[in-house]
């Protein structure tokens, strides 16, 4: 089970972080990468669609090994596709595709092994996860600063080794799970007997709008790391960006998940949704003063990078947990995906026609649309607040 969320966390972290930081240094403009990597939440979008098709597979360890295998071609041909610009953006396309598929059969699978509400089974999920951040995020990215630094900023040459080193990862990945996967025919699971909630305007308006300023943040925030100080960035090098990203960054998001988790633990979803939607505004708030004093000091950096993804982690966690309590679920998924999608391709066009200090204060003013989605949920889930809901 770690080595398959493991392998799900690399190929996610790469679609959504790494392939942003991949087209923008490739020559790409930041409206054309926001819009290309926004692009590659469509197959989340059409999740409840595709997944009962996929959920009707009784062994899922046979489409896990199949796109594992897939993915090795596809992450080559990447490599070489770099950087003709329809043929990376159509295998962008087709790795994202192939990730979603794998995603929900590793889901599947792991629900018919091991109990949900077993506590090994969500610390070893996160730790894998979170490994997979760090090695993804943080070692390739400060590899591919390396090998610039070696070849005398040879970019296209550093990039595309970093590809093929994914490909090479992926093929392993698929022996190892050849051997090791269990060969298991997965039942239909249990109906869960837990209250659901109803998918009402207000908590539509919750899942669209919760996290639509926090992901124009997220995205908008690694390119704001890599500008130069002349284009309104912080101009950190590709090492100093994969150990701000990939490990401070890391570390402060587990640690506001877990932390979102221990809360839930003691209080109702109603109590903490208000609380945890007022966290949402360190990040845009951290962001607008670093714009505005472009600051040089590294550790200043990374100590604003971990209170903002901690902060956003508490959230984050509160926000999934109201999610897996919804009745229609997989409705809900996809929706957060379309919100998601949305704020990502909007979020390079706006900074094309700003600065990066504007852009900031218009995220800081959309934390107000957060906020106020999180107060009709508030109101919506008075007659909710039973025991139960403490998960």
């Amino acid at each position: 089970m770690p080595s398959l969320y493991f392998t799900k966390g690399i190929l996610y972290a790469f679609v959504f972080v790494v392939a942003l930081i991949m087209l923008r240094r490739t020559g790409l403009s930041i409206d054309e990468t926001t819009f290309y990597i926004g692009l590659c939440y469509l197959p989340w979008v059409a999740k409840c669609w595709w997944k009962p098709l996929v959920a009707r597979t009784k062994n899922c360890w046979q489409l896990i090994l199949l796109f594992e295998l897939l993915l090795v071609p596809a992450f080559s041909m990447l490599a070489f596709a770099l950087p003709t610009e329809w043929k990376t953006v159509a295998l962008l396309l087709l790795i994202a595709f192939f990730t979603a598929i794998h995603n929900v059969a590793v889901d599947m699978l792991c629900k018919c092994l091991v109990s949900s509400r077993s506590g090994n089974y969500q610390v070893l999920k996160e730790l894998s996860r979170k490994m997979a951040d760090i090695v993804c995020i943080g070692i390739l990215i400060m590899f591919v600063g390396n090998l610039q630094v070696v070849y005398r900023n040879a970019l296209l040459y550093s990039w595309r080794t970093m590809v093929f080193i994914l490909s090479f990862l992926m093929l392993l990945l698929f022996f190892w799970h050849l051997i090791v996967l269990p060969r298991h025919t997965c039942k239909e699971l249990p109906a869960c007997d837990e209250p659901k909630f109803e998918l009402s305007k207000s908590m539509l308006a919750f899942v669209l709008l919760f996290l639509f300023a926090p992901t124009m943040i997220n995205k908008m925030a690694v390119l704001f790391l890599i500008s130069n100080q002349s284009s309104g960035g912080l101009g950190l090098s590709p090492q100093e960006l994969g150990f701000v990203l990939g490990t401070i960054g890391v570390i402060a998001l587990t640690f506001g998940i877990m932390s979102g988790r221990r809360l839930r633990s003691r209080w109702s979803l109603r109590a903490l949704v208000l609380p945890m939607a007022a966290l949402l505004i360190v990040p845009p708030i951290v962001y607008v003063t670093l714009s505005f004093w472009q600051p040089s000091n590294f550790y200043l950096i990374c100590t604003c990078v971990f209170f903002e993804q901690a902060a956003y982690g508490i959230a984050l966690s509160g926000y999934l947990a109201l999610l897996r309590k919804l009745r229609n679920g997989n409705i809900a998924k996809s929706l957060m995906a379309l919100s998601m999608m949305i704020a990502c391709m909007l979020s390079g066009t706006i900074q094309m026609y700003s600065s990066y200090f504007h852009f900031f204060l218009v995220t800081l003013g959309g934390w107000l649309l957060t906020f106020a989605a999180a107060f009709l949920v508030w109101r919506s889930l008075a007659g909710h607040t039973t025991s139960s809901d403490k998960q």
